[in-house]
């Protein structure tokens, strides 16, 4: 069971990470791309 949640954990982060640059594409502002990944 620990094992399948830091698999998940993982990729959540990756896909969450991944997604910066295609926010930073429409806005400029790095606090902006930044907080709307971690929430």
């Amino acid at each position: 069971m620990l094992v399948v949640l830091i698999a998940i954990e993982t990729a959540d982060i990756i896909f969450a990470i991944d997604s910066i640059p295609a926010v930073l594409a429409v806005t400029k502002d790095p606090f902006i791309a930044y907080s709307s990944n971690i929430f």
